[in-house]
Formats: C-alpha cells, structure tokens, sequence
C-alpha cells in the first residue's frame, strides 16, 4: 500500500462537535463520488454498515421500496393444495372429496 495512504491527518475544527465534522467528510465524499459507496467507504475508511447508518442518519441514502412478489395462480395453486393436505392430515381425514 502507498505510504500515502497511512499516514493521518488532523482537522482541527474548535466549536464542532466530532458528529458535524464527520457529517461534512460524508456529504463531500458524497458529492465528489457522486454517492458511491464502495469508493466512499475506501476513502472515509469505514465500514459499509457504518457508512449506510451515517447515510441514513444525514438523509443521504435512497430506500428503494421492497418488490412485490406478483402471485401467479400456479403458486396459489400450490399453496391451496399444500394447506388442504396439512389440513386433512391434521383432522386425519382420508376423504377423497377433501383430498
């Protein structure tokens, strides 16, 4: 690895808490990597569950909504078939009108 890259470096901000200081290196990597986490979790040197809780916190992360699984009628189907068997085996009926 490049020497670069270990050494650190000090910010001195006085009248910022370590919240805001941290909150302006997520919003200017944000910018300047056009929101793209893998490179921002490189360059903050954080983890990407820390990062996705810190953008979530500043607003910074889009929730996309969770996909709708669209039930086609083979799956209902299957469903109603499986229930009806469990129900018979539960009741123990051995109809044939049930099964």
């Amino acid at each position: 690895m490049d020497e670069r890259h270990l050494t650190s470096h000090w910010i001195f901000c006085p009248g910022k808490s370590l919240w805001e200081v941290e909150a302006a290196a997520i919003r200017s990597s944000f910018a300047r990597l056009h929101g793209h986490r893998g490179r921002m979790v490189k360059e903050l040197g954080i983890s990407k569950s820390q990062l996705l809780r810190k953008l979530d916190r500043l607003g910074l992360r889009e929730k996309h909504p969770r996909l709708v699984r669209r039930l086609r009628e083979r799956d209902l189907e299957r469903a109603f078939e499986r229930h009806k068997r469990e129900i018979a085996k539960e009741l123990r009926i051995s109809d044939s009108t049930l099964l």
